[in-house]
């Protein structure tokens, strides 16, 4: 698994964005680190919905943005962070209801939930908003 660490090559150059980046990979991070520690299910639980919550959030800001700036590919975009969204809700109930390997899967979810969004294709529409 992936390094859950805020560094130069994440950075997209918009500040609002950046600022939540760095925000979810810390509590990627923490999560995982639950998740892989055999960590009581409650506070799991709690620290996998504030990452969802915040996901959710950041998602409609970068939406948002990407209107405005009226950026070409946004409605793919969108249509990935519904994705990301439904598959975060999934590991985040098969956890919940204590499904056999449910906690590994939704560790290693995590890298592409923030890591490779972040790094690939938040990357491909920062420039837009610059």
């Amino acid at each position: 698994m992936a390094t859950l660490v805020w560094s130069h090559r994440l950075f997209i150059g918009v500040e609002t964005l950046d600022e939540q980046h760095e925000s979810m990979l810390a509590l990627g991070r923490e999560l995982r680190r639950l998740l892989t520690t055999s960590a009581p299910r409650a506070p799991t639980l709690e620290v996998f919905d504030q990452l969802i919550r915040q996901t959710r959030f950041h998602f409609a800001v970068e939406e948002s943005l990407m209107r405005f700036f009226a950026y070409s590919r946004h409605e793919a975009h969108q249509a990935l962070h519904a994705r990301i969204l439904a598959r975060a809700e999934e590991m985040r109930a098969q956890f919940a209801a204590g499904e056999r390997f449910a906690a590994w899967g939704a560790a290693k979810f995590i890298d592409e939930w923030v890591l490779a969004h972040i790094a690939q294709s938040d990357s491909k529409y920062a420039h837009t908003m610059r």
